[in-house]
């Protein structure tokens, strides 16, 4: 019983600081308008990193989209779209706290201040972007399938 009771003291330990991590880890995108930067940034506990997804110019677009997630909670998603045609998810709206006409100005408050196009959202549809033989972007909306 005693080797016993060490080894499950340690798991516990371990078990904690593992929740501790999880609750702590945090990711977010950062419009840096100073620097006129699109910035992916983690940090846990005092670690952070920084990622420069690209500048203002690289950005095409701002989207919403509608889904459903495995729960079947209504989310919306907002999208930044780069000229490449790479699609980064930044920010997902629980539609039971805010308004359709909230998120979709939220977008397009964002859209403004970088420059680029907006694309509203509408429910119950997904925003997709189609490239053109000569690197022109055009989007379409398609009908919402289940999430995951």
């Amino acid at each position: 019983m005693n080797t016993i009771l060490p080894i499950s003291e340690i798991a516990v330990v371990c078990g904690l600081i593992m929740t501790c991590s999880y609750l702590v880890y945090i990711e977010k995108f950062i419009f840096d308008g100073n620097k006129k930067l699109f910035i992916y940034q983690k940090s846990s506990f005092f670690i952070k990193s920084q990622y420069v997804y690209g500048k203002y110019s690289d950005i095409d677009a701002i989207t919403i989209s509608y889904f459903f997630n495995w729960e079947n909670v209504k989310n919306a998603v907002m999208t930044v779209i780069l000229k490449n045609g790479k699609m980064v998810e930044t920010d997902i709206y629980n539609m039971k706290l805010y308004s359709k006409e909230f998120i979709n100005d939220d977008g397009k408050e964002l859209a403004d201040s970088i420059g680029c196009r907006f694309i509203p959202g509408i429910p119950g549809k997904k925003v997709v972007p189609i490239m053109d033989a000569d690197r022109t972007i055009y989007y379409e909306y398609e009908p919402v399938k289940k999430r995951y």
